[in-house]
């Protein structure tokens, strides 16, 4: 009678005889993430406080510029429409002046002297040339016949993308 290796089952030493007396290995603990020192604390303290100052910051400058994206939106709809009257544009400039100077500094503006504040305050981004100014002096307040009859699209789209320049590139309270 043979016996089969599933009726004798394993050897009471498998392998290599003399691992028989060793012992198994411990494991250390697994290592913590949590900060362990003082120091560490104070790091991850003033990086957390870093990172909020720095979203406070983006958030009050995303307000403060609030009326930038207004009146960029403004101007963007006047420039699809392409029969905007010179008005139209220096209004949204003015009350984007209003807004970051003052009613005081900019409310009595007219004539070269808006033209010469615009110049000024835009960083030397914005350019509203003599082409400009003459645009703006003859026609803001023209009446409607003689605009129809003035054709000035190509000025009147450098006046738009002038304005959007100033809109953007302008500095609060700088005067």
């Amino acid at each position: 009678m043979s016996l089969s290796l599933l009726e004798i089952g394993p050897p009471d030493v498998f392998g290599n005889y003399l691992l028989k007396e060793i012992e198994p290995i411990v494991l250390p603990s697994e290592i913590s993430w949590w900060p362990a020192t003082a120091l560490a604390w104070f790091v991850l303290l003033l990086l957390s406080l870093s990172v909020l100052w720095f979203g406070w910051r983006l958030y009050r400058n995303w307000r403060r510029n609030r009326y930038r994206r207004l009146a960029l939106r403004q101007l963007n709809r006047l420039g699809k429409g392409g029969q905007e009257p010179p008005i139209a544009v220096s209004s949204i400039l003015k009350v984007v002046a209003i807004h970051a100077y003052g009613r005081a500094t900019v409310a009595a503006l007219t004539g070269m002297s808006w033209v010469d504040f615009l110049n000024k305050t835009g960083r030397k981004q914005a350019n509203f040339d003599n082409d400009l100014a003459n645009y703006l002096q003859n026609y803001a307040y023209a009446p409607l016949p003689t605009l129809e009859s003035f054709d000035g699209t190509a000025i009147r789209y450098h006046l738009i993308k002038e304005a959007k320049k100033w809109v953007k590139h302008h500095r609060e309270g700088l005067c």
